[in-house]
C-alpha cells in the first residue's frame, strides 16, 4: 500500500473474481460541495482487465454556531 497526499494505492499479487469494498475516512476542512473522482483498478501487466467505481459529489455543511443569538 502507498499513501500519498491525494491518493492511496493498493497492490495485490492475486485477486480472485468477485466484488470488493474498500472503506476510508475523509477529513473535510471546509464547507461546500466537492466532487469525488471514481476509484480505478487495473491489472498491472494486462491493463485491459480493469474496473471503476462511479464518481460522486459530497456536500458539507458548516457546523452550527453555539449560543448564537443571531446578532
Amino acid at each position: 500500500m502507498e499513501r500519498r497526499d491525494r491518493e492511496v494505492r493498493l497492490f495485490a499479487d492475486h485477486v480472485p473474481a468477485g466484488v470488493y469494498e474498500h472503506r476510508y475516512i475523509a477529513r473535510v476542512r471546509a464547507a461546500g460541495a466537492f466532487g469525488h473522482l471514481p476509484a480505478r483498478i487495473e491489472a498491472m501487466y494486462t491493463p485491459e482487465l480493469h474496473g471503476a467505481s462511479p464518481a460522486s459529489r459530497w456536500r458539507v455543511a458548516a457546523p452550527a454556531r453555539e449560543g448564537g443569538s443571531g446578532r
